[in-house]
C-alpha cells in the first residue's frame, strides 16, 4: 500500500502515553506493514532493523511496542487493525494493478459517483465532494448578467445626449462614469433636461447645498438615481418661455446632430433623381 490510514482521534487514545522513542518505533513498524502488506517477523533483532533501533534504550522501545500493539502469532507479529485494513483496500489496489496492464485508468464520466468508492476504507482522504457539479463556468454566467463596460477595453463610450449640459451645471464634479449612466438610463429629452437645469440652479443657491463648501451636495449620480429635480420642496422659479427655450435648444441639437448623420451616408443610387449627377 502506498498509504495507510491514521484515524488521528484513535492514535492519540491509544499512543497518548509513548514517549518519543516508543512512538517513532511505532510510526516505522506500521509504515513497514502497510508497505510490505505483510505481518512483522517473529524475531525481535528483525524489528529492531526495521525500526532502526540501534541502542538499549531504543531496542526497549520496540520491544514495549510489540508487547502492546502486536500479537505473537506463530512466527509473524500481526496487528489486527493493520491486517482489517490491507484486507478493505485490496479490491482497489487490485483495480488499480489491472488498469495499469490496460494502459491506465479509464476517463472518468462526466458525472461524478456519489459515496465513497468500491474497497475504499471509510475516513481516507478521498471524499465524496459536497459541491454540486457546475455546467457553466463562473466567467461565463457573469459575461451573460453584467455587460462588458467598453471602457475596460480600449473602446470609446460616447456621452448621452444632454449630459454635457448636467455636467457643467452640476456643482459637485464627482463619479463621472456613474453619472453618465444613470444619465442614459433616464432617457433624457429637451423638458426633462430643463427641470433637472432649473433644480440644480434653484438647489445650488439653497442653504443645505451651500453649507461648508458644499459638502452635502449628493454626487451626481445619486442625484439623478433619486430624481431629486422632483423633490417635493423643489418648485422650479422658471417661467414657460425659460423651460420652452430650453426644450427648443435640446431639440435643436437632436435635429443637428440627425441632419449630419444624413449626410454622411449617401442615398441608394435608385433614389436618384432623373438628371442629377451620379
Amino acid at each position: 500500500m502506498n498509504f495507510w490510514p491514521r484515524y488521528v482521534g484513535d492514535i492519540q487514545r491509544k499512543t497518548g502515553h509513548l514517549s518519543c522513542a516508543e512512538m517513532g518505533v511505532y510510526d516505522r513498524l506500521l509504515d513497514h506493514v502497510y508497505a510490505t502488506e505483510e505481518a512483522l517477523p517473529g524475531e525481535l533483532d528483525a524489528c529492531c532493523r526495521i525500526a532502526r533501533a540501534m541502542d538499549k534504550t531504543e531496542r526497549k522501545a520496540v520491544e514495549s511496542v510489540l508487547r502492546q500493539f502486536f500479537t505473537l502469532e506463530g512466527e509473524r507479529y500481526v496487528n489486527n487493525r493493520a491486517a482489517e485494513e490491507i484486507v478493505k483496500a485490496r479490491p482497489k489496489m487490485d483495480a488499480a494493478r489491472a488498469n495499469g496492464l490496460k494502459g491506465g485508468r479509464p476517463r472518468k464520466s462526466q458525472e461524478k459517483p456519489s459515496g465513497l468508492s468500491i474497497g475504499l476504507p471509510a475516513g481516507t482522504h478521498d471524499e465524496p465532494n459536497s459541491k454540486a457539479p457546475q455546467t457553466q463556468s463562473s466567467s461565463s454566467l457573469r459575461s451573460e448578467e453584467v455587460p462588458p463596460n467598453p471602457r475596460k477595453r480600449g473602446q470609446v463610450s460616447e456621452l448621452p445626449l444632454g449630459f454635457d449640459r448636467f455636467w457643467e451645471a452640476y456643482p459637485r464634479k464627482q463619479a463621472k462614469p456613474q453619472a453618465a449612466r444613470a444619465f442614459a438610463r433616464l432617457r433624457v429629452d429637451g423638458p426633462l433636461l430643463a427641470s433637472m437645469l432649473a433644480a440644480i440652479a434653484q438647489q445650488a443657491a439653497s442653504e443645505q447645498w451651500q453649507r461648508e463648501g458644499g459638502q452635502f451636495i449628493p454626487l451626481p449620480g445619486s442625484w439623478l438615481n433619486g430624481r431629486r429635480w422632483e423633490d417635493a420642496q423643489v418648485v422650479l422659479p422658471l417661467a414657460h418661455s425659460t423651460a420652452e427655450a430650453e426644450a427648443d435648444r435640446t431639440r435643436a441639437l437632436l435635429a443637428e446632430q440627425a441632419a449630419a448623420a444624413a449626410r454622411a451616408v449617401p442615398p441608394p443610387p435608385g433614389l436618384l433623381r432623373r438628371g442629377s449627377p451620379a
